[in-house]
């Protein structure tokens, strides 16, 4: 999945995520709307199963490439985006760098 390249970027999703969390999903996806890079749209379905907005959340998973896990699993994956955030993944003292996933499509826009 790729991660935005700049720091005041992960540090604004970083926030998404944090907003995610705590049941703020508004303020969450005033953040992800910004930014089209991959795992901002993740979170943007993320944001859309807290929402309760379904067919939205399923539209940002396929963006994704990433199985669509149903609103019981949000709590998991707010998880997951955060370790993806934070670079929870290291190797070697270094971070893990997130293997693109073939077929994946930037053509995001068209969901916001």
């Amino acid at each position: 999945m790729d991660t935005p390249k700049d720091a005041s970027s992960k540090d604004a999703l970083a926030r998404a995520v944090d907003h995610c969390a705590s049941g703020e999903w508004q303020q969450a996806h005033e953040i992800v709307q910004k930014d089209d890079s991959m795992l901002a749209a993740w979170i943007h379905g993320v944001v859309h199963l807290l929402e309760g907005d379904l067919v939205n959340a399923q539209g940002w998973y396929r963006k994704t490439d990433r199985a669509y896990p149903g609103p019981e699993a949000v709590q998991a994956e707010i998880a997951a985006a955060r370790r993806a955030v934070h670079g929870a993944c290291r190797i070697g003292g270094q971070e893990a760098r997130p293997i693109p996933v073939r077929g994946a499509r930037s053509d995001l826009a068209e969901l916001r």
